[in-house]
């Protein structure tokens, strides 16, 4: 049994012997199932007065990386906020607002795969708005852009310099195509996440 009292009272050295402790039974716990899936989240933080070496760290030591069977670790892109034209909240007309952010999630540890250190990219949105063009945004991951950016890489969607083309759908420009993705039937979006996942696709480098 954990003593979540004293972890809560004891510094930062004990709380972590205690973290290791904890997990110790909680392995040895999940164990006795036949594929548990636990989900942990922690945060990184900031060390201070540090000169050299990594500037970042975990809370509760190095056991959660030790137990762990993955390691993914999110973080934002402060330079890369998605921006729109959407109504004002409340009143008429249209401002210029923040209705979303990019995150990249970096895979550092794996123990099912030989390859670790890969690193993903995907838009997150915080709402569902209609921005002065039309163009629909639904709030969470960005599917849209998500499915095309994979459609891309398997060959799915064709990309011949600037210009972004699928069936009859064809613009030039990379947010033009997912803005037109977005006005078009579901259908064209169904179809090609069904062609990625099915079809016979090539991955492009």
């Amino acid at each position: 049994k954990l003593d979540f009292l004293r972890m809560s009272i004891a510094d930062k050295a004990t709380q972590a012997q205690m973290k290791a402790e904890g997990l110790q039974q909680v392995n040895a716990f999940l164990n006795s199932f036949r594929r548990p899936i636990v989900w942990f989240v922690n945060q990184i933080r900031m060390k201070p007065m540090v000169m050299h070496g990594p500037t970042e760290d975990h809370t509760g030591g190095a056991a959660l990386k030790f137990f762990s069977s993955y390691s993914l670790e999110t973080k934002k892109y402060d330079r890369d906020d998605i921006v729109k034209m959407v109504p004002i909240k409340g009143g008429s007309g249209y401002e210029m607002r923040t209705i979303g952010v990019r995150i990249q999630g970096t895979l550092h540890k794996n123990k099912t795969a030989t390859i670790p250190q890969k690193s993903i990219e995907y838009d997150v949105l915080f709402e569902s708005v209609t921005d002065k063009d039309g163009v629909v945004y639904t709030a969470g991951v960005d599917i849209y852009k998500d499915v095309f950016q994979t459609a891309l890489m398997c060959g799915v969607v064709k990309q011949q310099s600037s210009w972004y083309s699928y069936g009859e759908l064809k613009t030039n420009g990379e947010d033009a195509f997912i803005a037109a993705l977005r006005k078009a039937d579901v259908s064209v979006l169904n179809a090609i996440r069904d062609e990625v996942l099915n079809g016979p696709a090539t991955l492009v480098a």
